[in-house]
């Protein structure tokens, strides 16, 4: 017997902060999550699985994108045609209130409802899987819904949970939705526990059970990082689960540190920065494409002229032109002990000239003003030249600062 476990497709998901990017390099983010889906199908019928399991989060959001919905039922039918059933749940981003608001999947793909259920399934070499999950019906589902989970029932070869959720008690990045424990799953006697929600690959307990967070297929911003797929789990003729990570990401994340403290020179922070970047890929067959960010440690002791070059995004510009096209630094940031600002690229720049000269204008500031221009020191301020020139410098600085967050 084998089987996929994946979760965290996020298909429609965008890639954070890099919009500004040239139109055939945004094009090859934007199809990744495609890509490392098609992937995962493809290996699935290669490999002639039993089934593949998908532990929620397929979209991004509860509104799906026409696209995204198209692909995925593209490649369910191609699933279907190989006769590969599949096993689904929906998470906090494609909560579903009913049964109406499902794509019209092929009838190979059984979708566990908002309570938990169920599956049972024979495989081909005649081993009796239990499958047991439920999918979001809103998107902050706070109690533990692992208690409604039945014990590895009679009669049962291979009992595998399906769980988009986050252990108690654990602080992440991610909101803790369907809190449970390790404790409270080994009690139930499955095999597996197939995870979803965090996209940092996990595996939280090994064998009897098997309790795994694949992570996300594709990573969409700088915090996850490395490579990104899914598990293939195999089981062994003693009875034994394997499973095994395999990676169909064609997008990798990595950050990369660079100590700027001897550097005295545009030339010198290059080289360095360049020196810093990982390896190629032996083969660009799985990874068409490494995003970089840079953090710069001692980035104040750099000469003023190279700190400019940093501020207004040049040095980035210049640096992203000597990179092969398999590679792009994305951004050159310092490190929290420094002041940091956000690196801008001449695209940047470009349309915050363009949109302040639309914005700061007397004319917008007496409409914004209002009333309070009937108090003097309101009067006083508008007649003052430098006023707009104050709030120009005031809205970039928020917007920097808010820019700082991945998900600003």
């Amino acid at each position: 017997m084998k089987f996929i476990h994946a979760a965290d497709l996020h298909l429609d998901s965008p890639f954070l902060g890099l919009r500004q990017l040239p139109n055939a390099l945004w094009q090859t983010l934007y199809d990744a999550p495609f890509t490392a889906l098609r992937r995962l199908v493809d290996d699935a019928i290669a490999t002639q699985v039993d089934f593949v399991l998908f532990s929620g989060d397929i979209y991004d959001r509860k509104e799906r994108s026409i696209a995204a919905q198209a692909f995925f039922l593209e490649q369910m039918q191609r699933l279907q045609a190989a006769a590969i059933p599949v096993y689904l749940s929906y998470g906090n981003h494609d909560y579903t209130t009913g049964s109406s608001d499902n794509l019209q999947l092929p009838a190979n793909v059984h979708i566990f409802g908002n309570d938990v259920e169920t599956f049972k399934l024979t495989t081909t070499d005649h081993l009796h899987v239990q499958l047991t999950g439920f999918s979001y019906a809103n998107r902050a589902v706070t109690e533990d819904m692992a208690v409604a989970y039945p014990e590895k029932m009679a009669g049962a070869d291979v009992a595998i949970g399906l769980l988009h959720g986050a252990v108690a008690g654990v602080s992440t990045e991610h909101a803790t939705y369907a809190p449970f424990t390790v404790a409270e799953l080994q009690l139930k006697q499955y095999d597996y526990w197939a995870l979803g929600h965090i996209h940092a690959r996990q595996v939280l307990h090994e064998a009897h059970p098997w309790i795994i967070y694949p992570g996300n297929l594709q990573g969409r911003h700088v915090k996850e990082t490395g490579a990104k797929g899914y598990y293939l789990v195999t089981r062994a003729a003693s009875g034994e689960l394997i499973p095994e990570f395999k990676a169909v990401a064609p997008v990798v994340w990595e950050n990369n540190v660079v100590d700027a403290q001897q550097i005295t020179s545009s030339e010198d922070l290059l080289a360095a920065i360049k020196t810093a970047l990982p390896a190629l890929p032996e083969s660009a067959e799985k990874v068409t494409l490494t995003l970089i960010a840079v953090t710069l440690k001692h980035a104040t002791t750099l000469p003023e002229t190279v700190q400019d070059r940093l501020q207004n995004g040049s040095l980035l510009a210049i640096l992203q032109r000597q990179l092969p096209a398999q590679q792009m630094v994305v951004r050159i940031d310092e490190t929290a002990d420094d002041k940091t600002t956000t690196a801008l690229t001449d695209l940047d720049q470009a349309y915050w000239q363009a949109a302040t000269k639309q914005v700061f204008t007397t004319d917008n500031l007496t409409r914004t003003a209002g009333q309070l221009l009937a108090e003097p020191l309101f009067q006083a301020a508008l007649a003052n030249p430098q006023t707009l020139n104050n709030l120009q410098q005031g809205a970039e600085s928020l917007l920097k600062s808010a820019g700082k967050g991945d998900e600003a």
